[in-house]
């Protein structure tokens, strides 16, 4: 279950990693503003970003068993970094 559940979880922070590539171009192209209006849209995406990050390294690490019990923080922040990447690209 663990080896899966790290790919599958990876998989979609991949998705919306690319994804925000694709925007920081865009607004690149559009200036300055559209370029600082974005990064500050996305300071909530790097922030649980970095936490889910440290979530799933421990889960890595982790047994069987403690990743059981890790998998419900684990999905609570990855549904925070996709609310936070919604929230960014909306804005923008």
């Amino acid at each position: 279950m663990t080896e899966d559940y790290l790919k599958q979880i990876n998989a979609k922070i991949k998705e919306m990693d690319d994804e925000i590539l694709k925007l920081q171009k865009q607004a690149k192209e559009k200036g300055a503003k559209a370029q600082a209006e974005l990064n500050k849209n996305l300071e909530k995406y790097k922030e649980n970003h970095k936490e889910l990050q440290k979530k799933l390294d421990s889960l890595a690490k982790s047994g069987k068993e403690a990743a059981k019990d890790m998998s419900a923080g684990i999905d609570k922040a990855m549904e925070e970094l996709k609310n936070a990447f919604k929230q960014a690209r909306s804005r923008f």
